[in-house]
């Protein structure tokens, strides 16, 4: 659960994912987003997986070093014409992944590898 997240932040984020991604909710213990589960989990990446009919997208945020952070997005799209949807929601990502990395977001009220917190977010610059 995301649980440090603000709650407006978090709505946002779960109605992007399922009204514009249409990401489906695995029905498994999640993250506190519709549909994303943890797939990997170590002391400096989390790499995390949502599917929808749209898309498939996987995230990973990794610590490169003490002062860097990554925090990758690969979209697989599934329909002809899906990719249009991320030049509308790109912005919206990249402000929240830097807000997520910045506050610590928690899993399962731990946090997310505290060593993740980043100094700069290398991905996420707009």
């Amino acid at each position: 659960m995301l649980s440090s997240a603000s709650p407006a932040v978090m709505a946002l984020v779960a109605f992007v994912h399922t009204r514009v991604a249409g990401f489906r909710d695995s029905g498994a213990d999640g993250i506190g987003m519709p549909g994303w589960q943890i797939v990997a989990m170590e002391d400096d990446v989390v790499m995390l997986e949502a599917s929808g009919s749209l898309l498939r997208a996987v995230i990973v945020a990794r610590r490169n070093s003490p002062t860097r952070s990554t925090f990758t997005t690969f979209l697989f799209y599934r329909r002809k014409g899906a990719a249009w949807m991320w030049w509308f929601v790109r912005p919206l990502h990249q402000r929240v992944a830097r807000y997520l990395l910045e506050n610590g977001a928690a899993v399962d009220g731990e946090a997310v590898s505290r060593s993740l917190r980043p100094a700069t977010c290398s991905t996420c610059s707009t």
